[in-house]
């Protein structure tokens, strides 16, 4: 592939764009408008039917909270260890 096509499969703008994105999103979960939603999406997952109101929410940042709760994490003692 020459420089030029890889220019054009290379779409900058759109890099740009979506690190944007990412900054901003990342300054909202920082934010204490996020915390607060958070803390209510936590504390109403122990209520029955309540992740699938949470799920149809129509509050993205409700979604986004409820995701990040629900994240699987691996339940590795110490984390994955790096064998080389």
């Amino acid at each position: 592939m020459v420089f030029k096509e890889i220019r054009k499969a290379f779409n900058q703008a759109k890099l740009v764009a979506e690190v944007l994105q990412l900054q901003a999103l990342v300054l909202l979960m920082e934010s204490p408008q996020y915390g607060e939603i958070e803390d209510k999406v936590e504390k109403s997952l122990n209520t029955p039917g309540k992740i699938k109101e949470l799920v149809n929410s129509k509050n993205w940042m409700e979604r986004l909270a409820l995701a990040e709760l629900l994240k699987i994490t691996p339940d590795i003692p110490g984390g994955i260890s790096k064998r080389g």
